[in-house]
């Protein structure tokens, strides 16, 4: 199935990891990779994690694999032997759209009702 022009509507999470890895000593590989998703975070509102077994980059598709093209170039030519990932669609619940709607509705917690809800 075909992605839609911009990715509208369609997440991706992307979680990968950069080899080789020494926990507490990341080499120039794991951090070329780490900030490539970050500035493409930095552009366009994607969400980084950076965790002891992978990075994981959430967001719309488009935006999402235009970052791990970033990535996985960046990791390749700063010396990585390997880049593992695995690539998850989410539509509905999880998607950017929905955790705005789950962001907004914690901020008004604590506000009267208004009648429009």
């Amino acid at each position: 199935e075909a992605m839609t022009s911009a990715g509208a509507g369609v997440g991706l999470v992307v979680e990968f990891t950069v080899e080789p890895f020494v926990e507490g000593d990341p080499g120039p590989h794991v951090r070329a990779a780490l900030a490539a998703a970050e500035d493409a975070a930095a552009r366009t509102g994607l969400r980084v994690e950076f965790g002891p077994f992978g990075t994981s980059i959430t967001g719309a598709g488009t935006a999402v694999l235009d970052a791990l093209d970033a990535v996985v170039r960046a990791a390749v030519t700063a010396g990585a032997t390997r880049v593992s990932l695995q690539v998850s669609r989410r539509d509905g619940p999880g998607t950017d759209a929905d955790l705005r709607e789950q962001e907004n509705a914690v901020s008004r917690l604590g506000e009267p009702p208004s009648p429009s809800r």
